[in-house]
């Protein structure tokens, strides 16, 4: 009841790093999905993030339909 199924982080914020998140995240809570989302979005990271083991990477403005599809999808992988 108390863990978390979905984890969302922000790449960029003033005083967080979101891989430095992720990594955290898949030490604590490995069952989580972990999806990265940046305005700052680039291959390199993506697939830096993805490595690290981002359920998935969205870039901003994140459209509401995909970011529901990415939730309901981990939730159907996950059972």
């Amino acid at each position: 009841e108390d863990d978390f199924d979905v984890i969302l982080t922000d790449l960029r914020m003033a005083d967080l790093d979101g891989l430095a998140i992720l990594r955290k995240a898949r030490q604590e809570a490995p069952d989580a999905a972990v999806v990265v989302i940046t305005g700052h979005g680039d291959i390199k990271t993506a697939v830096e993030a993805i490595q690290q083991g981002a359920f998935n990477y969205l870039t901003k403005p994140v459209d509401g339909a995909t970011l529901l599809a990415t939730v309901e999808r981990h939730a159907r992988t996950s059972l």
